[in-house]
């Protein structure tokens, strides 16, 4: 299944959108915001574990997150029974 999550901010430049799921980075446009850069890196590991996808497009304006996750099956040890 997948969610989509949605901003109307400034955007992330396509240079920097495989960029931005690596912990500790900051796009420039971003760097006189707060933050630490590790939220995104934190979804990807997550994504990762339970083998889904993070995938970041333009919104127009903004960033368009789409997070792709397998339906877990009868006895998949990851679906916590």
């Amino acid at each position: 299944f997948g969610i989509v999550v949605t901003d109307n901010g400034m955007g992330v430049s396509d240079e920097d959108k495989e960029r931005i799921r690596e912990p500790m980075f900051r796009a420039d446009r971003s760097r006189t915001h707060q933050g630490f850069g590790l939220g995104l890196s934190l979804v990807e590991a997550v994504v990762v574990r339970h083998n889904g996808e993070l995938v970041f497009s333009d919104n127009n304006p903004g960033l368009r997150s789409r997070l792709y996750l397998p339906l877990a099956s009868e006895g998949d040890s990851n679906s916590g029974e």
